[in-house]
C-alpha cells in the first residue's frame, strides 16, 4: 500500500484511500466487515464510492469523442462507437474527424445502449450515425478523434509527457529508456508507436537500490 500510493501522489493523485474487499466472498463492500477492524479503521467500498465528489463537466467547451469501434445496423447504417470525453452533441451537429481520415459529417442519430437519444454528454458510451460520409468516402478507424467542427481538431507528430518508468523497459539489463527508444502510447482508444527524441529532465530517482536509480539516465 505505501509503494503504490507513492507512485500514486508522484503522478498528481489525491486523497489516495485504500480499501481491503473480498469480491469473491463479499466481505466489506456493502457494510463493514467486523474481523478486520483491528488493522483497517476506514469504510466498506460503497460507503467510500457514496463519498465521491460529483464531477461538474463544462460543456461550453468543444465536444471530443474518441472512436473505439464500427459496425453496421441494420435500417441505420453505419453506427460509429466512442465515449464522449468534454463538451456535448446532439444530432443535426456539424463534426470533423483526424488523424486518419480527415474528414467532415453532420450527426445523424445517437444511441445510448441501443436506445434513441437527443444528446451526449461527457462520459457517455454512445453509438453515432453520421450523414455526409460513406465506407468508400471514408474509413474511421479505432484511435480517432471526433470532435465539432472547426474547434481545432487535428493530428500531432509530436508531444511532451511526464513518465514514470516502473520496470526494466530498456533494452540493456542495467538501463532504463533513452534517447531512440521506441515505446508505443496507448491513449484514449488509440495505440501508436513513438520514439523519444528528448529527455528534458529526470525529476525523481528511487532511493531504494542502484539499479532503480539508473532506470532513466540523463543521455
Amino acid at each position: 500500500i505505501k509503494e503504490v500510493g507513492s507512485r500514486l501522489k508522484k503522478i498528481g493523485a489525491k486523497n489516495v484511500q485504500f480499501c481491503p474487499i473480498s469480491g469473491y466472498a463479499g466481505l466489506n463492500i456493502t457494510e463493514p466487515y467486523d474481523k478486520i477492524k483491528s488493522w483497517y479503521k476506514g469504510k466498506c467500498l460503497m460507503d467510500l464510492i457514496d463519498e465521491f465528489p460529483i464531477i461538474e463537466h463544462d460543456l461550453s467547451i468543444p465536444f471530443r469523442m474518441a472512436v473505439s469501434g464500427q459496425l453496421k445496423v441494420s435500417g441505420v447504417g453505419q453506427i460509429f462507437t466512442g465515449k464522449v470525453y468534454t463538451g456535448m452533441v446532439k444530432p443535426g451537429d456539424n463534426v470533423e474527424v483526424e488523424p486518419s481520415v480527415k474528414c467532415s459529417a453532420t450527426i445523424k442519430t445517437i444511441e445510448k445502449f441501443h436506445k434513441q437519444a437527443t444528446v451526449a454528454y461527457p462520459d457517455d458510451n454512445v453509438g453515432l450515425s453520421l450523414k455526409g460520409i460513406t465506407p468508400s468516402t471514408a474509413v474511421l478507424k479505432k484511435g480517432d478523434i471526433m470532435g465539432s467542427k472547426g474547434s481545432g481538431v487535428v493530428g500531432t507528430k509530436r508531444f511532451e509527457g511526464f513518465f514514470i518508468v516502473t520496470g526494466n523497459v530498456g533494452t540493456k539489463a542495467d538501463s532504463g529508456p533513452s534517447v531512440g527508444f521506441k515505446p508505443v502510447i496507448a491513449c484514449a482508444t488509440a495505440k501508436c508507436s513513438s520514439t523519444i527524441v528528448e529527455i528534458k529532465s529526470i525529476k525523481a530517482r528511487s532511493s531504494v537500490t542502484k539499479k532503480d536509480a539508473e532506470m532513466l539516465t540523463e543521455r
